[in-house]
């Protein structure tokens, strides 16, 4: 289970509403003080009345912060549940706001923009997908650690290439870093000691030269990500604790401390938290990829397209023997069923030679 509704789940949802209320309620005081009738001229402004100070603004504060809270809450929901549990997640906040409607966050212009980035990597601009790329912006904009969580082909990693790829089109360069921290031990994940002398891991290495913004990495790169393909394991997870909350900071075993900057982002590209505490889990935002995000539909389109490089010829002799060796399949599993009643007699026995 990846829920968690701690105060860390509850600060990032009350900073995201705060802004988005400010925002509202600033729109409506400048309206008061000086706004422009509908119909009316530039120049002619309009006179504040005895009722428009102060005092009509607190029904439209509480309005604001109220649908503020809701559409976070809706925010969470989208990206966090599973499937199985968005309904009772959206009964949950029906509750507790009755009568508010959430506006959906949307940004039509990066929308866009990841639509002709997908399409560029070869890739199909399905509408789940292009959700979920969003979806990730949103997060790493509220924590500086992500979970992506997915079972395998759900689109995991295409996903943060997908947004990579955006980030760089509208003019915000990004560097990543991956590492599979399953393939190597601790030691050689995070550095370790050896005959009096340190030697630096793999995660040391990335994290400070990211920090610095050395050997390769400079200050224009508004976006550095830290990217840990594997499966949690309480052997190097618990290591990260200091990085993923509020010190981000990783402490090595020689007493160095590498701070997490403000552009950089740890993300953990997982298939389940079965194995994560719940210090782990509180400690960073969530993006859950159901299965029928994405679908099998965009992977027939994708391999179709790439088909009819090799010609409709090739495309169609591949169709044709992929639903030929299906066929056979399905008749010797009957075959095989028939030869049990009746081995001698049945229509089995007689096909088998055939076959």
């Amino acid at each position: 289970m990846h829920y968690d509704w701690g105060l860390r789940a509850v600060k990032s949802l009350l900073r995201q509403a705060r802004k988005r209320a400010v925002r509202s309620v600033s729109k409506a005081k400048a309206q008061l003080r000086g706004g422009v009738f509908e119909g009316q001229g530039a120049g002619q402004r309009r006179e504040r009345g005895p009722l428009q100070g102060p005092a009509r603004l607190q029904p439209a504060q509480d309005h604001h912060a109220g649908g503020s809270c809701c559409g976070r809450g809706s925010w969470v929901k989208d990206r966090t549940c599973s499937s199985q549990d968005l309904p009772i997640f959206q009964r949950l906040i029906q509750d507790l706001f009755p009568g508010v409607k959430a506006k959906p966050f949307l940004d039509p212009k990066f929308r866009k923009v990841c639509e002709d980035t997908v399409k560029a990597r070869g890739l199909q601009p399905d509408g789940g997908f292009l959700d979920k790329v969003v979806d990730f912006l949103d997060i790493l904009k509220v924590r500086h650690c992500c979970f992506i969580i997915g079972p395998t082909g759900a689109g995991k990693t295409e996903i943060w290439r997908s947004l990579e790829m955006a980030l760089i089109a509208i003019g915000e360069d990004c560097k990543w870093e991956q590492v599979n921290p399953k393939a190597i031990t601790a030691d050689e994940l995070y550095g370790t000691i050896e005959k009096g002398e340190w030697k630096d891991g793999a995660v040391s290495v990335i994290m400070r030269n990211m920090s610095k913004e050395m050997n390769g990495y400079k200050a224009s790169h508004l976006h550095k990500w830290v990217v840990l393909d594997g499966d949690i394991d309480a052997t190097w997870i618990e290591s990260m604790n200091t990085v993923m909350d509020d010190n981000k900071v990783l402490t090595l075993v020689s007493n160095e401390r590498i701070p997490f900057t403000q552009t950089m982002r740890m993300l953990l590209e997982i298939q389940d938290m079965k194995h994560a505490s719940p210090a782990t889990v509180s400690r960073g935002g969530v993006l859950y990829i159901n299965e029928s995000d994405v679908g099998w539909k965009p992977f027939v389109e994708s391999w179709r397209v790439a088909g009819l490089k090799c010609g409709e010829g090739c495309r169609d002799r591949l169709l044709a023997t992929a639903c030929e060796e299906r066929g056979r399949e399905r008749e010797r599993e009957r075959v095989a069923i028939l030869a049990q009643v009746d081995p001698p007699l049945s229509f089995g026995g007689r096909l088998r030679p055939a076959l």
